[in-house]
């Protein structure tokens, strides 16, 4: 174990000493603990309490704690079918995607990520599957991430498929253009000659399920001036930006096709002979906002164990903070809205005494605790930071003790 690797480990021990851990049911749950070469080197692991689990926390100090999605009647039972599953939460990983930015994740990274898990909470969990956000908890995951836990007991029964099912719809899996986009166009004598009469019915903004997020999305992105992701050309995107009000209306307003359905008229958005390839840019822009960069696996294996929330990651020297319970604070400091939630700002627990480091890899400028920017740093150079952000840089490699 190198100096800096003892020196982390007494620091995350003093953290451990006054950490009870924010989750239900302790005793039910299997646990990992990771050391500095992976992240889940022992699992199996049990404690009847959270005093037991927070004793042993600070007598061994982890880089890593894991914890398991699922209540079984015997955690530490081997090989899985003897603990005896009695069900689990529904877990959903979602992770910035590679980035020129690499082990420092950017501000613009970590925006992208916390927005992508603010729409899988809003237009998927709680419109489409009926879950309060009281049935919630969100966390950080230490390091480039959030992890979405769904605590309701509705959903501690379903099975493995069950589970895919919802990451399938999520995904758009059986999501078809057939089904979202009603062509009724036909061919009309005028003249001596046929000429085209374009008929397109399409979902309302005020429809359930992936009708609704498709109407919403395109709304979304005239709104928001980004008909370029769905191939839309500039001339006409800018026709339909200019009566952003127009669009508004005609996707809200219902009108019956000769079947009885209730449809939004998209003929009035005016790009008859676009509508099949927009459609399903469409739908891959709107799967991609929500859900591109889901751990999927983790979702419906509830064998897999996760980062115990506010626990300390290796990785960064952050704790993986709950975001989202208004009751909940960290030593006295309140959660954060997920909204809100900044890594660099609100994730370091330590303190800013400084500390005297010295730099072995190019280190970037970084967003500091105070919301200022750090220095870059070179290879070499001797610097003297707070206490949180040299633990930050130790655990990403970049620095050791002075």
């Amino acid at each position: 174990m190198s100096k800096e690797q003892e020196y982390l480990g007494k620091c995350f021990s003093q953290y451990y000493a006054k950490w009870q851990p924010p989750i239900s049911h302790v005793e039910r749950r299997e646990f990992g603990f990771g050391n500095w070469q992976t992240k889940i080197a022992f699992r199996h692991l049990s404690f009847p309490n959270s005093g037991a689990l927070s004793a042993r926390l600070m007598r061994d100090a982890p880089p890593y704690v894991s914890y398991s999605a699922a209540y079984y009647e015997f955690p530490d039972a081997r090989p899985m079918p003897n603990k005896n599953w009695k069900g689990a939460d529904l877990i959903f990983d979602l992770d910035a995607p590679a980035h020129t930015c690499g082990k420092f994740t950017c501000v613009e990274c970590m925006g992208k990520i916390r927005g992508e898990t603010i729409r899988l909470i809003e237009d998927f969990l709680v419109p489409d599957f009926g879950i309060s956000k009281d049935e919630m908890i969100v966390n950080f995951s230490g390091s480039r991430g959030f992890h979405v836990h769904v605590t309701s007991e509705s959903v501690h029964n379903l099975r493995r498929e069950e589970r895919r099912e919802i990451v399938e719809y999520i995904n758009a899996a059986s999501v078809s253009v057939k089904t979202l986009l009603h062509d009724d166009s036909r061919f009309i004598k005028e003249d001596e000659t046929r000429k085209k009469v374009y008929k397109f019915y399409g979902p309302l903004v005020t429809d359930g399920g992936w009708r609704g997020k498709i109407a919403k999305r395109f709304l979304q992105l005239v709104r928001e001036k980004k008909l370029h992701e769905i191939g839309i050309p500039k001339k006409k995107a800018q026709e339909l930006y200019d009566n952003y009000g127009e669009v508004e209306n005609t996707l809200k307003a219902p009108v019956k096709r000769m079947d009885g359905g209730v449809w939004a008229n998209w003929t009035r958005i005016g790009l008859s002979g676009v509508y099949g390839k927009m459609f399903e840019a469409l739908v891959e822009n709107t799967k991609v906002a929500i859900s591109a960069d889901m751990d999927s696996n983790v979702t419906f294996d509830t064998s897999k164990l996760l980062r115990l929330p506010d626990s300390i990651h290796g990785g960064s020297g952050f704790a993986a903070r709950l975001c989202n319970d208004k009751g909940h604070t960290l030593f006295g400091k309140p959660t954060p809205k997920i909204e809100e939630f900044e890594p660099h700002v609100h994730a370091p627990v330590f303190s800013d005494e400084p500390l005297k480091m010295k730099i072995i890899e190019e280190v970037p400028s970084v967003l500091l605790r105070s919301g200022q920017m750090s220095e870059k740093y070179a290879k070499d150079a001797l610097i003297e930071v707070p206490h949180y952000f040299g633990i930050y840089l130790m655990c990403k490699g970049a620095a050791i003790l002075a």
